[in-house]
């Protein structure tokens, strides 16, 4: 009987031990829960603000891909209060943010240099694009009072999700 009950503990620690084991074919939420690894996924511009990867989602449109943030980011005024040349913002609203896969950007491809000033002379317009996957580097991280040490544990495939209707 002794031998049973140790046999059937011993299957059970072994078992929860596997069950913990991170690689790549855990899942992008068992891999940020584990405090052990660490990674860093894109960012994705939409203007002026950065979202990372996993709060963004993509869908078709009529002219090609469509890349959308998960939830309401950023905030969009509804209603103006306009004094002559001022207009003050009365109301505000949360909105979820949309751009294409492929945009085009001005990029400044000569300077002209005054001491510490840099004025542009000349701008190119330049086509980028953002892929819908990425290969994620993901690390083991450990740690004493002192250091801290970061080891390549194993690459992932990180793919954005398909946007729900």
């Amino acid at each position: 009987m002794k031998t049973i009950l140790v046999t059937a503990i011993f299957l059970w620690g072994s078992l929860a031990i596997e069950a913990e084991t991170i690689d790549a074919q855990s899942t992008w939420v068992d891999i940020q829960s584990n405090a052990t690894y660490s990674y860093e996924l894109p960012k994705i511009r939409f203007g002026s603000l950065n979202v990372r990867a996993d709060r963004v989602c993509y869908y078709k449109g009529t002219h090609g891909y469509m890349l959308m943030t998960k939830d309401k980011v950023a905030s969009r005024c509804t209603q103006v209060l306009d004094w002559q040349e001022d207009s003050i913002c009365q109301k505000y609203e949360m909105v979820q943010l949309v751009r294409p896969q492929y945009v085009t950007r001005s990029v400044c491809v000569e300077t002209l240099d005054w001491q510490e000033d840099s004025l542009c002379q000349e701008y190119e317009t330049q086509f980028f694009s953002t892929p819908l996957s990425y290969d994620i580097d993901v690390y083991q991280v450990s740690a004493d009072q002192e250091t801290e040490i970061s080891v390549l544990a194993f690459s992932k495939n990180f793919t954005f999700d398909a946007c729900r209707e």
